[in-house]
C-alpha cells in the first residue's frame, strides 16, 4: 500500500494529521487526527440536500459562524464555542445505515476526531 511505502511521509511525521476521514489514515496511532473542514462541510451538505438530518443544517450553521468569526474573537470565546460544539455533537442524529456503509470513515470513534476552532 502506498501509505506504508518508504516514500510515504506519513511514516516520518508526528503531531496532527488533517485529512478527509478516509479510514486508512486512522491506523497511524502516533498522530492526532483532525478532519478537514471542507470535507466536514461537504458531508453535512450532502445530508442537508438529501434531507437526512435536521442536525446537519444546525451544525453547518454553527461551523460557518465560527469560521467567519475573527480569530481574536474565537480565542476570547473558546470555552463557549467548545461547549456549544459538545452540546451539538451530543444532540446529533446519525445518518441512515445505508449512508454509513458508503463511507467507512464515518465509523471512527468520536474521541479520535478533533475539531479545532
Amino acid at each position: 500500500m502506498a501509505l506504508d511505502s518508504e516514500k510515504s511521509i506519513l511514516n516520518r511525521i508526528h503531531g496532527w494529521l488533517v485529512h478527509d476521514c478516509w479510514s486508512s489514515y486512522f491506523k497511524y496511532l502516533t498522530m492526532r487526527h483532525a478532519i478537514c473542514g471542507a470535507h466536514i462541510l461537504r458531508e453535512l451538505e450532502g445530508l442537508i440536500e438529501n434531507e437526512q438530518s435536521k442536525w446537519a443544517r444546525i451544525f453547518k450553521t454553527f461551523l460557518m459562524h465560527v469560521y467567519e468569526m475573527p480569530f481574536e474573537e474565537r480565542v476570547k470565546r473558546r470555552d463557549q464555542i467548545e461547549e456549544r460544539y459538545a452540546h451539538s455533537v451530543k444532540r446529533q442524529s446519525l445518518p441512515p445505515e445505508k449512508h454509513q456503509a458508503k463511507r467507512a470513515g464515518l465509523n471512527v470513534p468520536k474521541e479520535e476526531i478533533s475539531l479545532n476552532v
